[in-house]
């Protein structure tokens, strides 16, 4: 492929993003129904990178919005994001492949690379749904549970009887994961607040000071 082919993919590639998004976001069972087997990875792979970057974006805004201000970690959350975006889907892609070939599907890996990258249009809403304590980790895994689900019957012809008991399990058991990974954190940074508020007025460098900090913070611990 020539550099200017590249470029043309590249291109077309990218104008077709939004369309792609509003068919994976609200017309799903078409999608997968006529989305490519197989083939280059370069399609999804771009779409994948589009969307990681737009979710780091509006990940970043909401941060900044929060917590006030725009940190180092927020910007290096740019860069990373899309890596570990590529990362995650090429594992999943690979978990869900195997899952799908006990199932009987016939399809190969690109079927279900394909699949795990178009089902990152979502995650942009999540971001945003992020905002509600529990309801966008909620949402998110029960949304994309559904993809899984029709990806199932229209890309690897498996009963969806049968996709919705498997990946019903499967995603009952990441709801509960999520839903508690949040509360924990909840209770973390309440922790956090209250050692804050405990601490004020006492100064580190002093020794009394500082061996009162010592004492609240092994309390809370116990």
């Amino acid at each position: 492929m020539t550099t200017e082919e590249f470029q043309d993919r590249a291109e077309e590639t990218v104008r077709s993003l939004p369309e792609t998004a509003r068919m994976v976001i609200l017309q799903p069972a078409a999608f997968f129904r006529t989305m490519p087997r197989g083939g280059s990875f370069f399609s999804p792979l771009v779409f994948l990178l589009a969307v990681s970057v737009i979710y780091a974006v509006i990940m970043t805004a909401v941060s900044t919005v929060t917590f006030g201000w725009l940190g180092m970690a927020s910007i290096f959350s740019l860069i990373l994001t899309p890596i570990f975006a590529i990362i995650s889907v090429f594992v999943g892609a690979a978990i869900a492949c195997v899952i799908w070939m006990m199932m009987g599907s016939k399809e190969k890996f690109e079927a279900s690379f394909r699949i795990a990258c178009y089902c990152s249009a979502i995650w942009p809403i999540m971001a945003v749904l992020g905002l509600i304590p529990y309801v966008g980790g909620a949402v998110g895994v029960i949304w994309g549970t559904w993809l899984l689900i029709l990806a199932s019957v229209h890309v690897h012809q498996i009963a969806q009887k049968s996709a919705t008991i498997v990946f019903g399990i499967i995603g009952l058991i990441l709801l509960i994961l999520s839903l508690g990974g949040q509360y924990a954190g909840q209770q973390s940074m309440q922790q956090m607040e209250d050692l804050q508020g405990q601490f004020e007025g006492l100064d580190p460098n002093k020794p009394e000071d500082a061996a009162k900090m010592l004492e609240q913070m092994m309390q809370q611990q116990q």
